[in-house]
């Protein structure tokens, strides 16, 4: 079993603070990890709140305790400042909408993202083309439990590459079927309601690899213990660049104060779209 890890720390992995994010290029994903494992005060919680829409408000007041309160609002607030970011407009003006299967998007852009949290970490990938993403923490790690989600999600293909494997390896290949069959049905935006039992990822599990028009990809995350999977569609197959972004709670927030964090290259790309936004209450 080949171990794929994204070691956050490296180079090629950039510090959000000590350098603004670059273009997004026809050719890049740029994928931005958050970090959410710090404490917010319900007061900063609440002035924060101020930047959702009227139906976002609604729901982040229903939430409780205060853990999913504040996973709600990151992720709003993560979309709108890394969106912003990219079209070159400002955040209170970003528009997003949803399809009649539930997929989040920015209408009439050519700007494409998809989001998924966890215990303790967000993922939020920016792309030219439909994504998906999807981040989970392994945190059961019992073999006999993975197994017996394997049976209801995966294809009798992959329960028996499951099966095949060391009991050692058993729970990551798990994860990293599990995260590649959800980030390719959010990339596709069919819902829910799509049966992951229904179609199969190839084996054995490689770290890359080109299916039905789509990208994948997946690795481990080192710290704290996380499988991520993001999916791209590409159908002409071109050769695809993915920069990660890996942002503290502490540097989010203060990016949310620093409204020189423009992106001087939006325009080039997206600005026919930039000019139309409203805020929608």
């Amino acid at each position: 079993m080949g171990h794929f890890p994204l070691d956050l720390s490296s180079p090629i992995h950039k510090r959000v603070q000590l350098e603004k994010i670059g273009p997004l290029e026809p050719h890049q994903v740029h994928i931005h990890v958050l970090e959410t494992n710090s404490a917010i005060s319900p007061d900063i919680l609440d002035r924060l709140s101020k930047e959702l829409v009227r139906a976002e408000l609604t729901e982040y007041r229903s939430l409780d305790p205060i853990e999913d309160r504040k996973e709600f609002l990151l992720s709003r607030l993560l979309v709108r400042r890394l969106g912003s970011y990219y079209l070159g407009i400002d955040r209170s003006d970003l528009i997003l909408a949803r399809t009649e299967k539930g997929k989040p998007l920015i209408p009439d852009s050519k700007l494409h993202f998809n989001l998924s949290h966890t215990s303790g970490l967000m993922a939020c990938s920016f792309g030219n083309s439909p994504v998906g993403i999807d981040v989970e923490k392994m945190t059961d790690r019992d073999p006999g439990r993975c197994s017996i989600v394997a049976r209801r999600f995966f294809s009798k293909e992959e329960q028996s590459y499951l099966r095949e494997n060391p009991v050692c390896d058993q729970t990551e290949i798990f994860y990293r079927i599990f995260t590649l069959k959800e980030a390719r049905v959010k990339a596709a935006g069919e819902g829910l309601g799509r049966d992951l039992s229904k179609f199969s990822i190839p084996m054995p599990l490689v770290e890359s690899f080109h299916q039905e028009g789509w990208d994948h990809r997946s690795w481990t995350l080192e710290k704290g213990n996380y499988g991520l999977a993001q999916v791209t569609a590409n159908s002409r197959r071109r050769t695809l660049e993915f920069l990660t972004y890996h942002w503290t709670e502490a540097e989010f927030l203060d990016s949310l104060n620093d409204h020189s964090m423009s992106n001087p290259h939006s325009s080039e790309f997206y600005g026919a779209w930039a000019s139309q936004g409203k805020r929608v209450r």
